[in-house]
């Protein structure tokens, strides 16, 4: 299990390409995360969701994982 925050603009400024953090969680076994909102969780999928996943970040700034691995339960 994993919590990250991820923040696009922070990682463009570090040199990553944002996406690049998603599909890094992907290669180390990573393949469900849940973004967590203020009182909710939305259940999401690595890589199909991606893109989501980085327009909502962008869109809020940033937000928090809750990652877990394939074969355990998420949210």
């Amino acid at each position: 299990k994993l919590i990250i925050e991820f923040n696009p603009a922070y990682l463009r400024c570090a040199g990553v390409i944002p996406e690049e953090l998603l599909i890094l969680l992907r290669e180390i076994g990573f393949y469900k995360v849940c973004i967590l909102f203020w009182k909710t969780l939305e259940y999401r999928r690595i890589p199909e969701d991606n893109r989501y996943i980085l327009d909502i970040a962008e869109k809020v700034s940033y937000v928090n994982l809750f990652c877990e691995r394939e074969g355990h339960r998420v949210c």
